[in-house]
């Protein structure tokens, strides 16, 4: 909740050799730790929340998280441990929430985040409203967008209130981030179409992308600032004709790869990716690209262990929506796929503002992946009336 509210406030404190948002994602990956050993490495709580047999976090999203993590000492770097801190934090997320999480505490997680989603919403329109368009009066326009995408999973999959999605997708638009719009309007069809009823639900999911797109386009042609920051700057992108403006990320990527495969296989480590295009274009430390990002870092095998474990949440959220309609599941797997959309043009998975409550969201998910059929129904009436935190 904390990091939803703060987004990137705290990069911008100093810490010593890092900043507040470090020693804030150190902290946090610490107590989890902490608790997730408390609990025993091979179960979970006597009332049966998760399947010991099935641990809430895939194998192949564990087996990352240890490769990065073992890779630290052999080439450490600055920028390797803050984003090995991360990815843990989003990891430890799962498998602690996973165990943590009891009856009635997702509906509560949601109501909370919620919540949250107004103040952040509120509070970007208003420094917009102060500062214009791209505001940065309190929080940076970009950082915004990508925590917004998680909260937008939230709102739509509740269901609660018709205007906190459109709040939210109006100050995603406004903070002229375009992948981040282009994914918020995703998220909204595919989000309102998974909630309704099962039957018609892919003629739904078309009718709604088919008025995202108008919308979008519409945007993005007319918004003179949104279609500025499509039709200025580099032109590097090509398509039907038009050029399209990267923002000079086509350099960023072809870099990246050329320069990945002096390590092809297992990678250059932790942070090589930041240093690599750092050391090159001097003005720019990210390569705009997670997933070029983890293969610089962790080579072809990396990649594909990140990426199975990352398709694997989704189905695992997406197949659990269907089967239960809970909208826990579906704000999950929106999330989800927020994510993993706009790591193609971002530095999304390096920020702990939004992968933290990613992980805490899936995590409450998969916690009741296995909880029994029977068991909102069961006659157990110390269970009904003081469920366990």
């Amino acid at each position: 909740m904390g990091w939803l509210v703060v987004i990137d406030v705290a990069n911008g404190v100093s810490a010593g050799p890092t900043s507040l948002a470090g020693l804030l994602s150190m902290a946090s990956v610490v107590v989890m730790v902490f608790v997730w050993l408390s609990r025993g490495l091979g179960g979970y709580d006597e009332a049966g929340f998760a399947d010991p047999g099935r641990p809430p976090v895939p194998l192949a999203l564990t087996l990352f998280a240890v490769w990065a993590v073992a890779t630290v000492p052999l080439n450490p770097s600055s920028e390797g441990i803050q984003n090995v801190t991360v990815y843990l934090g989003f990891v430890l997320g799962i498998a602690v929430t996973g165990r943590l999480c009891s009856a009635g505490a997702t509906d509560r997680l949601l109501g909370h985040l919620q919540k949250a989603g107004w103040f952040v919403g509120l509070v970007y329109l208003a420094s917009v409203l102060v500062s214009g368009l791209g505001a940065s009066g309190v929080y940076n326009a970009r950082a915004f967008a990508l925590a917004a995408l998680v909260l937008l999973g939230v709102a739509v999959a509740r269901g609660q209130s018709k205007a906190l999605p459109v709040l939210l997708l109006l100050d995603v638009v406004l903070s002229l981030s375009r992948t981040a719009a282009l994914m918020s309007i995703l998220v909204l069809a595919v989000g309102l179409a998974v909630r309704s009823a099962s039957r018609g639900r892919a003629l739904r999911v078309l009718v709604l992308l088919g008025a995202g797109v108008a919308v979008a386009w519409f945007a993005f042609t007319r918004f003179a600032p949104l279609r500025d920051r499509f039709e200025g700057g580099d032109q590097a992108f090509s398509y039907g004709g038009a050029q399209f403006n990267v923002s000079g990320r086509a350099d960023l990527w072809s870099f990246t790869l050329q320069d990945a495969r002096h390590h092809w296989w297992f990678g250059g480590g932790p942070g090589s990716a930041d240093r690599a295009v750092l050391n090159h274009f001097l003005t720019v430390s990210h390569p705009h690209n997670d997933y070029l990002r983890v293969l610089h870092d962790f080579g072809v095998v990396g990649l594909v262990v990140f990426v199975l474990g990352f398709v694997t949440l989704m189905v695992r959220t997406w197949k659990l929506g269907r089967a239960t309609g809970r909208p826990v599941h579906w704000a999950a797997f929106l999330a989800l796929v927020g994510v993993a959309g706009t790591a193609f043009t971002d530095n999304v998975i390096v920020y702990a503002f939004v992968m933290v409550p990613l992980g805490v969201l899936v995590g409450a998910s998969l916690s009741e992946s296995s909880l029994p059929e029977s068991r909102s129904v069961e006659p157990d009436s110390r269970r009904a009336t003081t469920p366990s935190s």
